[in-house]
């Protein structure tokens, strides 16, 4: 049922530009391939799309639910490229058939530039293929270093895209052919309404009156840099499923009021807990942080643990990315593992080994579960050999893998068990943005 619903929603998702083509084709559908009448349909899916990454960007717990969050980024990063190469055909091909100055073509015309620039940014500095680039990678800190420009400053100018979004819905209104129609207007009108409203509320509404407070309880240092924020007691159950992860806001000058992504580390039953790399400026200073400080929390987002899967599970982390584990660990130490559940994690020195009492307590406790460490300083790492050694007991196409850590690992374990046969469907990964 999920599958077919997941089918339905993308696929609506795709479909929707051809309900206001209907509006504006029907009765003339032999004009449908006029290089003008191209231009309007290259426009409309153009407008359609645009409007709705707005929509997606609101987080909408259901789309997160249905698909998992950091697949619908990407739906969300294909729709934006899909819209501004539909933006771009339709310019060349009302400029080309149907020259004109008219007042209406200047929103578009800024809308569009706004929306290529947002889209620019945020490809090259916040996700995308320039995060990759060792070009991108100095430029971004010179940002950061010479100009205090960050991660922070580049989301708030991705919010320009609402800009762009009201711009591009002016031009389509008041073009000569949706006013030809009343209900044109009204269908253009009622998504753009709908889409800056979603967007509005995400970013305005429900930041200053719906987010839950947390307190902070303590901050412990469980390595030289790894923190663990262990928060009070809330009325309310903060996390559906172990794994998920939320926005937190932290009200302290110790730190800013940035909103920042991280993994819940507790099981759905306990007080939240984060574990927290100090890997940046922002994280470096959380270590000053004292109990009793205010958090705003915005989630819980994501569906890393797939439910009522059968087989064997193989549970990858790599440093901190062993937070979704603990999570789900906590949650199982009194109920056992139904499947074998073999877990790796991999390490860069001994010093960032921590819980490992609890590890073995729960190896000793549940024969169904066991677990490897790799640490690279000493020489030990994973590689596919390894996983063509667990493969070769437990079949892939019976095999269940999650995966927290690193990019770089996880290309490296996304390629490994490719190789060795198992489904795309069957490994699971999260990757939370935005």
């Amino acid at each position: 049922m999920t599958e077919f619903l997941r089918f339905i929603v993308l696929g609506g998702a795709l479909a929707c530009p051809f309900i206001p083509l209907y509006f504006y084709f029907t009765g003339n559908w032999y004009a449908f391939f006029h290089p003008y009448s191209l231009g309007a349909v290259f426009g409309l899916f153009s407008y359609v799309y645009f409007l709705n990454t707005l929509i997606i960007a609101g987080r909408i717990k259901f789309f997160d639910r249905l698909f998992g969050h950091d697949r619908v980024m990407v739906f969300h990063s294909y729709l934006a490229m899909t819209a501004m190469f539909s933006a771009l055909v339709h310019l060349l091909l009302k400029q080309f058939y149907f020259q004109t100055e008219a007042i209406s073509v200047l929103p578009g015309i800024w809308g569009l530039l706004i929306f290529f620039t947002v889209a620019a940014i945020t490809m090259l500095f916040m996700s995308g293929p320039g995060q990759n680039l060792r070009f991108f990678s100095a430029l971004r800190s010179f940002a950061a270093d010479r100009l205090k420009i960050d991660y922070n400053h580049f989301k708030l100018f991705h919010n320009l895209v609402s800009a762009a979004a009201v711009l591009i819905a002016l031009h389509a209104l008041a073009a000569s052919s949706t006013r030809e129609k009343n209900s044109r207007t009204l269908i253009l009108g009622i998504w753009a309404i709908a889409a800056l409203s979603i967007y509005l509320y995400h970013k305005l509404f429900k930041p200053a009156f719906l987010l839950k407070k947390l307190v902070i309880q303590s901050v412990t240092m469980l390595t030289d840099d790894l923190l663990q924020i262990r928060f009070e007691k809330s009325r309310d159950r903060l996390i559906d499923r172990s794994g998920q992860f939320g926005f937190f806001r932290i009200l302290s000058p110790v730190c800013g009021r940035e909103e920042h992504p991280f993994t819940v580390a507790s099981s759905p039953d306990e007080p939240v807990s984060l574990l927290i790399k100090k890997n940046g400026d922002y994280t470096g200073k959380l270590h000053g942080l004292q109990p009793g400080t205010e958090v705003l929390f915005d989630g819980p987002y994501g569906r890393f643990f797939a439910e009522k899967k059968s087989g064997c599970c193989l549970g990858i982390a790599g440093g901190a990315g062993i937070s979704p584990f603990i999570s789900f660990f906590s949650e199982r130490k009194n109920t056992g593992f139904p499947h074998p559940f073999i877990f790796i994690w991999c390490v860069k020195r001994q010093e960032d080994l921590f819980c490992l009492d609890f590890l073995g307590e729960l190896k000793k406790k549940f024969p169904n579960f066991s677990f490897t460490l790799f640490i690279s300083e000493q020489g030990n790492r994973l590689n596919y050999t390894f996983l063509q050694q667990f493969f070769t007991k437990y079949p892939p196409l019976k095999t269940t893998v999650y995966f927290c850590g690193p990019q770089t690992l996880r290309q490296s374990v996304s390629a490994w068990i490719k190789t060795a046969g198992l489904p795309k469907k069957s490994f699971y990964y999260e990757k939370f943005s935005l």
